[in-house]
């Protein structure tokens, strides 16, 4: 069978990328031909040409950000013009990753692209990731994540779409409406099930993040070719605040250097520290599996990083983030990790040196994994 994945392939987001391999693995290991279509919706690819147009950017930021913030798009944008930053950095090791291990069509820029000539497929799947998140489809319900194309014999299934940040209140009706089409919906988090199974009228199943679905072997083998360094070095992967106020992660981490005395390596968080740390900006999906894997300890709060640090059988803590922290709270409470969550009642030293019993973890992973595989199966051989 030849199955179309959609889903945010186009993002510079190591978790998003690295979720599409994993889908993409797990249906070829099956002995499906698995493709992944390359959409790159006109409102998000002016993010991630190589070279943007600094006024374009500064105007699309002064729409959300305001002024300050458009400004310094503005100068932001003609300094990632140099050669060799961060920036390109990032555009390269994207570009190289995406086209060595993602199957991917042609670009497709529009809904109206995908119904004139849609891949040919037997089966689209759309997921995983915050697909159904209207802040990153250009404030509306992209009509491509619910698959709103293509041949009406072709069967469209979702994977694993994170929810947590739709209102479905605000969106229900049009939610209704572009899930007619849908022969199997699938959520990633618990959180909103009921309220989707009462607005569509169908049954909706709970699936692991795609990470879950393969072995581990098939993210190592990524970075099998790289030298081990000692495992030396304390890993941040921290998404910044955008008010700018990091003081507990400063703090924590600040409390993990003293205590263990290791170099913290931030690989993505905020640029001033009030201590020394080693940076390592605009890294890919490649970086961000070997500096995970190859960590003393791992601090982040972000939903991929905790799925890996879980993956690789790191110690590690996951701080709340935002409106973010319900889809990583979730995560751990499934796998039995909830005590590896920090809020202010805790003691992080407390956190990272109770020992994770893995043998114990992965038992949990296996029953996420075989509801994940029991639905992605059922789906692919309905008639």
């Amino acid at each position: 069978m030849k199955i179309g994945i959609i889903t945010f392939q186009l993002a510079w987001n190591c978790g998003a990328v690295l979720q599409c391999y994993a889908l993409q693995e797990y249906l070829q290991s099956l002995g499906h031909e698995a493709i992944v279509i390359n959409y790159c919706p006109q409102y998000k690819e002016y993010r991630y040409k190589k070279y943007g147009n600094p006024f374009v950017n500064a105007i699309k930021e002064l729409q959300t950000g305001g002024p300050k913030r458009a400004t310094k798009k503005f100068v932001r944008t003609i300094l990632n013009y140099r050669e060799g930053s961060e920036y390109l950095r990032q555009w390269n090791g994207f570009k190289v990753f995406c086209e060595k291990y993602l199957n991917l069509t042609r670009k497709y820029d529009s809904i109206e692209a995908l119904r004139i000539d849609p891949p040919d497929c037997d089966l689209y799947i759309s997921g995983s990731d915050q697909l159904w998140n209207p802040k990153l489809t250009n404030g509306q319900l992209d009509e491509v994540y619910f698959l709103d194309f293509g041949n009406e014999n072709v069967r469209r299934i979702t994977y694993a779409i994170s929810a947590c940040e739709l209102n479905m209140d605000q969106y229900g009706c049009r939610l209704k409406e572009l899930c007619h089409r849908l022969d199997a919906v699938s959520l990633r988090e618990a959180e909103g099930k009921e309220k989707l199974e009462i607005l569509i009228e169908r049954e909706v199943s709970i699936c692991p993040d795609p990470t879950f679905l393969v072995n581990t072997d098939v993210f190592k083998r990524i970075i099998a070719d790289k030298q081990k360094p000692n495992k030396d070095y304390i890993v941040v992967y921290a998404l910044e605040d955008s008010y700018g106020d990091s003081s507990q992660l400063f703090s924590q981490v600040g409390k993990l250097k003293e205590r263990y005395q290791k170099e913290v390596l931030v690989i993505t968080g905020p640029r001033n520290w009030p201590f020394p740390v080693t940076q390592i900006r605009g890294i890919c999906p490649e970086e961000f599996l070997y500096y995970i894997n190859n960590a003393f300890c791992v601090v982040n709060n972000s939903f991929h990083a905790t799925v890996f640090s879980i993956l690789f059988e790191k110690q590690f803590v996951t701080m709340g983030f935002r409106n973010r922290s319900a889809r990583m709270l979730e995560l751990l409470n499934n796998v039995g990790l909830q005590n590896r969550y920090y809020d202010n009642t805790k003691d992080i030293i407390e956190i990272m040196e109770e020992k994770i019993e893995y043998y114990k973890i992965e038992r949990k992973i296996e029953v996420l994994r075989d509801q994940g595989t029991s639905y992605l199966k059922a789906a692919i051989c309905s008639e």
